[in-house]
């Protein structure tokens, strides 16, 4: 089975907030844009289906995509309703869906593996983060559920909302799924990791960062 997957890029201006100010701005941008070119070359590398880049963001930055990912308009709406508008758009409308944080300085194509092998299908899989909200959703059929990111502690509210709709549930962790960067700590992980996050080369390489 394809699965389509999608992920979901905010406004660089408003990226990584909660880092400031230990951070700067042209730092939070450059943190985003790092850990968005790893997740997007991991689902590359894994190739369970067709990727897409879920943004309103515009900008000339995103010249640092790779080949082969489309980018399709949120409809300047917020996170989760971005996703399903993104979702709906897609023709012919895609049997699974993967919905993958673009967050991860720690993803691998072989933890994405790891976690499309262990989810149910069908049913709805759900790679925890650390504080447990969700970093990957899995949903086979993709119309069974909607996504509820941000919405803690969003890894049980979605096991339950597809339990609620007769689909079964798995929550799983996975190490290059569970760490997303939102705090000062978070990123004290990811460079103990030695993962130079903050400071991507402009013409980064497949193993970038």
């Amino acid at each position: 089975m394809t699965i389509q997957v999608l992920i979901p890029l905010k406004q660089l201006t408003l990226a990584k907030q909660r880092l400031s100010p230990h951070v700067s701005a042209a730092s939070r941008r450059r943190l985003m844009l790092c850990m968005l070119r790893r997740t997007v070359l991991a689902a590359l590398d894994a190739a369970v289906g067709p990727v897409a880049l879920v943004t309103s963001e515009l900008t000339a930055s995103l010249a640092l995509i790779p080949p082969g990912v489309e980018v399709i308009d949120d409809g300047g709406l917020a996170w989760n309703e971005g996703l399903q508008h993104a979702l709906t758009s897609i023709q012919p409308p895609p049997t699974a869906v993967l919905y993958l944080s673009a967050d991860l300085p720690l993803i691998t194509s072989a933890d994405i593996l790891k976690f499309v092998d262990s989810a149910p299908d069908p049913g709805v899989g759900v790679a925890r983060a650390r504080d447990g909200g969700t970093n990957a959703l899995l949903v086979r059929p993709a119309t069974g559920i909607a996504p509820l990111f941000g919405h803690q502690p969003s890894a049980a509210r979605h096991a339950r909302r597809a339990e609620e709709g007769g689909l079964v549930a798995r929550i799983v962790d996975i190490n290059g799924l569970s760490l997303d960067v939102d705090t000062v700590e978070d990123l004290r992980v990811a460079r103990s990791a030695r993962l130079h996050v903050v400071q991507p080369s402009a013409t980064a390489s497949r193993s970038f960062p």
